[in-house]
């Protein structure tokens, strides 16, 4: 056997074994879109979320921006503190270049903020907590979609940052 014979055998099992690997869990054709697992909040305990991917609880701190009763639309934001420890919570958010909101919130272990974006426009939100920092880009959506919502959840190792739209 030469050195391409080997070459090309080698290629060849190893586009096999990953082929194999790529594969997915489930069958895509019975997948459905409109899962329920989508609006979660990550926690597998039925008490501490609801099908929309909102806690149950009520939140450290609400606020509003725009009048939602006006436009029929919004969008939800919720910033969660998933540590075992009361973490200050910076969140920036700005409308169309405009600051819209700028607020520090003690935020305990395990709870959360709720910010309401109710105003048309693209949003760009920062939230900060000691040296974590993260930055999303949300736009609001039409009137004809049921729930939009923005998760972003501060752990020990970061933050993560989860956007769904339902329409």
């Amino acid at each position: 056997m030469n050195r391409r014979d080997i070459l090309c055998l080698g290629t060849g099992i190893c586009v096999s074994v990953t082929a194999g690997c790529l594969g997915s869990n489930g069958d895509s054709a019975g997948s459905n879109a409109d899962d329920e697992s989508l609006w979660t909040t990550g926690s597998t305990d039925e008490q501490d979320s609801n099908d929309s991917g909102s806690p149950d609880d009520d939140p450290t701190a609400q606020f509003t921006i725009g009048d939602p009763s006006e436009t029929g639309a919004s969008h939800t934001m919720y910033v969660r503190n998933e540590t075992d420890d009361e973490r200050s919570i910076t969140v920036q958010i700005d409308r169309d270049g405009e600051s819209v909101l700028d607020r520090t919130e003690d935020v305990p272990a395990d709870a959360f903020l709720e910010i309401v974006l109710a105003e048309s426009g693209t949003y760009e939100a920062a939230v900060e907590s000691e040296t974590m920092r993260t930055t999303t880009s949300i736009t609001r959506p039409d009137d004809d979609c049921e729930e939009s919502r923005t998760l972003v959840t501060l752990r020990d190792g970061g933050i993560e940052t989860d956007t769904s739209i339902r329409c």
